[in-house]
């Protein structure tokens, strides 16, 4: 708001004082940091220059060690002293060339590697003499070369020094005798000299500690990052760094082993402080030289914007108002060449123009007022005959408004109508629906595609498949319903219907691994419309398995009736024989008893009459299974029988006691309907089976419970017994075989044990379901009725 209230002029001033003001500080900040830059590149070159001279120094010293050792070896008395083997005479010697040479220590090995004799400095850790080592610290491959006759020169270290060590050959008579081997260390007199070379501060670094700096502070570290890049590449660098609250440009450069690791590195430190100031001082000249610039600027800038801009422009502000004022022969005179002159000239043009243009405008206004009169007159005439047209539109609305109500009274019957026929439709879906779901058969429906439009919840509970399966999937892309699928297609092909086939489906068990072939009954027929023309198939289905399995049952009850008739007669012509052989035995074991071999006579005689009981219990129990006692049927209380039995388990021998008996039952359980002694009878042969298929021991687990607690599809007037081991399992292949007479798997045993079973719950309207997995454990599921 306030530079909306100043002049021209002084917007342009002050417009102008702040471009010349931003320009002269970039202007100075870019210099002075590009005099920054200057100078720390300089700074770093200058310190790459001295790492490089650190390294040159680093590697004369070597070729000076291994000078100095080379010309020790040649040494004639080392050499005679050595090959007569005097050591006390070698150390003596070569103890006067360790401290001409300033070495850490000199060492004479044999060619076997072996220290023979050393000279070392007091308190340096260079020798293997030094600590009781007999044994030289040179690698095989070191003596092997230096055998071969070169000389090696390397960097080594032990604790927290460093230092370089030469090995070169004895020889005498062009035969090599031993090997001399020097070290130097790297101390603080040869950081002290490195530092009068470079005139820079030296730091030694072992591994990653400081070891010795001509710094004035040695509580520094070396940033993480700066040790990563020395550790994992292995070569030089340069970077900036705080010492002791002081800023220095420092340079690090690797000290390797022979074989490339990282044995230490020296570090060469350069204050910034001269920079520093430099660039200081850089800055404060410029800052002095762009003050005096700015302000000539401005100086020169006020003139021109007064006399070449300012005074222009007023004039021009000054001829506008005349012309805004209604003066039009107003006229600017500016002599100057630049963009105002020509604004002016174009000014003084256009006031020309807008003085013509004025004059033609009134012309123009007098001749439309003309015209403005005749369009009146011809307005009027239009609107009367828009009345007129107006009258035969409202005449026109009307017919239109009366036959718009005939029609919605049209529609809203049709309407009526369409709802009426609307709900009988759902009516009959949900009729149709109802009579589907009510059906005990399974319905389904198939198009001309293939693709199944209707199945109802029977329908799908035999087939086990959902809608969602079905949906946009062809039926004959459903292998294992393939025979309903071909008798469907086979019926759409011939037109014909088919009435009570049989087809077997395979049904996809979801609790239990494995398959289900499922027999079904199916009646198919074409699905036609009013026309005769055919939509699809239709077929009706049940599933027959219980009826089959009724078949089977009546069929094996009559073979067992017919083969119970047989052998009741044939036990009995049997038991007579075995009771004359039984009598005979015992009249010969008590009363006919030899003299000699009584022992013999007395064993044989046992075993007749074992063998004779044996025979006796199993015709005895094949006559309980031919010919089975009725049952005395009364009320019985299953808690109790459960009791019974798990008591009459405990008494048998053969009862592994690793098996564990868990019962599990509630105490408001109601009577069944039964014969109390065979119920236990029965219960008592499937523990013993199931305590039988646990050798090694396990849990046998007995549950009690209403039928339909357990599955809801069992009938509420049934009670089950559930007996479930973790035994060995049955083998699929024997599980329909395992109630029939005679049939077992055991070395010893009648196989009636569970023909019983199966014949005494028969026998009292009850069955018995079996499930089981090799490996896991066998379930046996006992059905009893309630009592009434």
């Amino acid at each position: 708001m306030i530079l909306r209230k100043l002049s021209f002029k002084k917007k342009l001033v002050i417009a102008f004082i702040g471009v010349v003001s931003i320009v002269g500080i970039i202007s100075i900040y870019s210099s002075s940091q590009l005099i920054r830059n200057k100078l720390e590149q300089a700074l770093h070159e200058q310190t790459m220059n001295i790492i490089e001279g650190v390294e040159n120094s680093v590697e004369e010293k070597k070729r000076e060690i291994l000078e100095l050792t080379s010309l020790y070896a040649g040494s004639k008395k080392v050499v005679d002293y050595t090959s007569y083997g005097m050591k006390h005479m070698v150390r003596r010697e070569i103890m006067a060339l360790r401290k001409s040479g300033g070495l850490a220590s000199l060492e004479i090995m044999d060619t076997s590697g072996k220290l023979f004799a050393t000279a070392k400095s007091a308190g340096e850790l260079f020798t293997a003499a030094e600590e009781g080592v007999e044994e030289s610290k040179v690698d095989e491959y070191l003596v092997q070369r230096v055998l071969n006759g070169s000389s090696e020169v390397y960097l080594g270290g032990r604790g927290s020094k460093i230092g370089i060590w030469a090995i070169v050959p004895l020889e005498k008579f062009n035969e090599i005798i031993g090997m001399m081997q020097a070290s130097y260390l790297l101390d603080l007199n040869f950081i002290e000299e490195l530092k009068r070379i470079t005139t820079a501060d030296i730091s030694l670094f072992t591994g990653e500690e400081l070891s010795l700096t001509t710094l004035p502070s040695e509580s520094f570290s070396l940033k993480p990052e700066l040790l990563n890049e020395v550790l994992l590449k292995k070569k030089k660098l340069v970077d900036n760094m705080v010492i002791a609250n002081e800023f220095y440009k420092i340079g690090l450069t690797p000290l390797l082993r022979k074989d490339g690791t990282l044995l230490g590195m020296i570090m060469v430190s350069l204050p910034k402080r001269g920079m520093i100031s430099l660039a200081s001082q850089a800055r404060n000249r410029l800052l002095i030289i762009g003050g005096l610039g700015v302000f000539l600027a401005l100086f020169l800038g006020y003139l021109i914007a007064e006399h070449l801009i300012s005074r222009p422009i007023s004039k021009l502000v000054r001829g506008a108002a005349a012309i805004s004022a209604g003066d039009l022969d107003q006229e600017i005179i500016i002599d100057t060449q630049d963009e105002i002159g020509v604004l002016a000239g174009t000014f003084n043009e256009m006031r020309k123009k807008l003085r013509e243009a004025h004059a033609k405008l009134e012309n123009r206004i007098e001749l439309v007022n003309k015209e403005l009169e005749e369009s009146n007159k011809e307005l009027e005439r239009a609107n009367k005959e828009l009345e007129k047209t107006n009258k035969e539109n409202l005449e026109l609305y009307e017919k239109v408004k009366q036959f718009n109500k005939e029609l919605k009274r049209e529609i809203a019957l049709a309407t009526k109508e369409l709802e009426e026929s609307n709900r009988k439709l759902i009516y009959l879906n949900e009729y149709n629906d109802n009579i589907l779901r009510c059906m005990n058969s399974g319905v389904m429906v198939m198009d001309l595609d293939g693709k199944i439009t209707t199945l109802n919840a029977v329908g799908e509970r035999i087939l086990n498949l959902s809608s969602e399966e079905l949906k946009d999937v062809s039926l004959h892309d459903i292998r294992r319903i393939e025979g309903l699928s071909r008798l469907l297609a086979k019926t759409l092909k011939t037109e014909k219907t088919y009435v009570g086939h049989e087809v077997t489906i395979i049904q996809m068990l979801d609790k239990n691994p494995g398959n289900k072939m499922i027999p079904l009954q199916v009646s198919t027929s074409v699905l036609r419309d009013n026309n005769h023309r055919a939509l699809g198939v239709i077929a009706v289905f049940r599933d027959i398995s219980q009826i089959k399995q009724l078949e089977e049952q009546l069929q094996r009850s009559k073979k067992l009736a017919a083969l119970g008739e047989m052998s009741a007669g044939v036990a009995h012509e049997i038991r007579n024989p075995l009771g004359v052989i039984k009598s005979s035995a015992q009249m010969l074991r008590d009363e006919f008893k030899p003299v000699e071999t009584r022992d013999e006579y007395q064993e044989l005689t046992t075993f007749i009459i074992e063998e004779v009981n044996r025979l006796n219990r199993v015709i005895t129990e094949f006559l309980s299974f031919a010919r089975p006692t009725p049952p005395n049927l009364q009320e019985v209380n299953v808690n109790e029988i459960i009791n019974k039995t798990i008591q009459l388990i405990a008494s048998q021998e053969k009862v592994t006691p690793d098996v564990k008996i868990k019962v599990e039952s509630s105490k408001n359980l109601p009577l069944l309907m039964g014969d109390p002694e065979q119920i236990i009878q029965a219960l008592l042969n499937v523990v013993l089976n199931s305590l039988q298929a646990m050798p090694e021991g396990g849990e046998l687990r007995i549950t009690v419970r209403r039928a339909d607690d357990a599955e809801e599809k069992y009938h509420p007037s049934l009670l089950q017994i559930q007996i479930t081991d973790s035994g060995e399992g049955i083998p699929v292949s024997i599980r329909d075989k395992i109630f029939n007479p005679f049939f077992t798997t055991k070395e010893e045993g009648s196989g009636l044990g569970l023909a019983i079973v199966h014949k005494i719950i028969e026998n009292h309207k009850g069955f018995i379901e079996v499930e089981s997995e090799v490996e896991k454990g066998t379930t046996f599921k006992i059905f009893l009725p309630l009592a009434a």
